[in-house]
């Protein structure tokens, strides 16, 4: 049998009075992960930070700007993708203008540099590069 690693990027709400109070109760959350067969899934943390409903506590994941090329093999360009679901003030986009949403520029990156591309959903498109 075969092992393959998921990358999952997700915001987790957490009711608190701190940022020190919300990674407490979020290093306290059970992560039992099973997947559909029941078999247990090992999990390892890449990253996370807190961020307040009204501020800003580290950088900012901006909006990025991608090519790359759908299943069929048909090229695209330009297409913005963004981490969150949820816009900054400052960004000068609407929802409409985000391609995809999910994916930080990092982890981009980060698959770019270690297999040249990024498949994203299955395989139904595949980032090949960043726009600077």
């Amino acid at each position: 049998m075969n092992t393959y690693t998921v990358l999952v990027e997700v915001a987790i709400k957490i009711e608190a009075d701190s940022r020190r109070q919300a990674l407490t109760r979020f290093g306290n959350m059970d992560w039992s992960l099973k997947a559909p067969d029941g078999s247990a899934a090992d999990y390892t943390f890449v990253d996370y930070y807190v961020v307040d409903d009204d501020e800003e506590v580290n950088d900012y994941d901006p909006v990025t700007q991608v090519n790359g090329r759908w299943d069929d093999g048909e090229e695209f360009e330009g297409y913005l993708v963004h981490a969150f679901a949820d816009l900054e003030d400052g960004d000068n986009y609407t929802d409409d203008d985000i391609f995809w949403y999910g994916l930080s520029r990092e982890t981009i990156e980060k698959a770019i540099a270690e297999t040249g591309e990024c498949k994203v959903h299955g395989g139904d498109f595949t980032i090949t590069s960043i726009v600077d």
